[in-house]
């Protein structure tokens, strides 16, 4: 690898990952509500399934977890 293309590397720390994810999804939620395509509240009622969801799996694993 050149030093010109070692430059241009860097690592990205999770701060930076989580804050590009956080503004790209923003941006493609902007995209489908501006487009009709869904509203704010279809998009916030789907976020919380899917967190419900997530918690509950997180829980049942720590469950299973806690069997050992």
């Amino acid at each position: 690898m050149t030093e010109n293309q070692e430059s241009q590397q860097r690592t990205m720390s999770w701060e930076e990952v989580a804050y590009s994810n956080m503004i790209q999804g923003e941006a493609f939620l902007r995209i489908l509500v501006e487009k009709g395509v869904l509203t704010k509240e279809e998009f916030v009622e789907k976020l919380r399934e899917v967190h419900r969801e997530y918690m509950q799996q997180q829980q049942g694993q720590s469950d299973d977890q806690g069997q050992d």
